[in-house]
């Protein structure tokens, strides 16, 4: 691992400790329904690290290493509690490229965008970034529906099994064997009609994105 991994690394872990609330436990009276429509008793939000203008900033410079791209002509979060950190990008990359044309920074709005439900077209040097995932399954949705390849796609926090070197993740603060930072158990998910913790409940799922 290079130094500047091991910073950005450490780093991103820290700003992670720093808002525990990042990630929703509430134990009773609810739990969640993700944007993939599946079940869970813990919720995910990098929205809840995006309070100091330093952590932002940290987070948008440490995008750049997973970059492939000579330009960038747009930007698309999949919701626009991140786009800070898209603009934050912008002001780097600005700074490193003083030529570029300024991109455009548009919220697709989860799966339901991916599947039409806004204007999500495929255009050349487009980055996509993914606010938290726990699978990739959305990574594979755009890549199959040819609206911007795997490499182009950065997830920012992660907790799930290991995806590989195909796919950028920022943080995995998955606890895995193979990832020693980790301190975030897997967590447990389930469809609808199996859900384990909707027989135990009378009101219905909180949804969040």
């Amino acid at each position: 691992m290079s130094s500047r991994t091991a910073l950005f690394r450490a780093g991103l872990h820290q700003i992670y400790r720093d808002h525990p609330t990042a990630i929703l436990n509430p134990k009773t009276s609810y739990h969640f329904v993700r944007p993939s429509g599946r079940h869970t008793g813990h919720f995910l939000r990098a929205a809840e690290t995006l309070r100091y203008g330093a952590q932002i900033s940290f987070i948008a410079a440490s995008i750049l290493p997973h970059l492939s791209l000579d330009e960038i002509s747009c930007i698309y979060t999949d919701t626009s509690a991140i786009n800070s950190v898209a603009y934050a990008l912008l002001e780097i990359w600005s700074a490193l490229v003083p030529s570029l044309d300024r991109p455009t920074v548009d919220s697709f709005g989860s799966y339901e965008g991916i599947r039409g439900g806004c204007d999500f077209e495929p255009r050349e040097g487009c980055l996509c970034l993914i606010s938290a995932a726990t699978s990739s399954k959305m990574v594979d949705e755009i890549e199959q529906e040819r609206l911007v390849p795997r490499a182009h796609q950065v997830i920012l926090f992660y907790v799930g099994p290991s995806l590989g070197d195909t796919t950028n993740i920022l943080c995995d603060l998955t606890k895995r064997d193979d990832n020693p930072s980790g301190t975030v158990e897997i967590f447990e998910d389930w469809d609808p009609q199996d859900c384990r913790l909707c027989p135990a409940e009378s009101d219905d799922c909180s949804h969040h994105r």
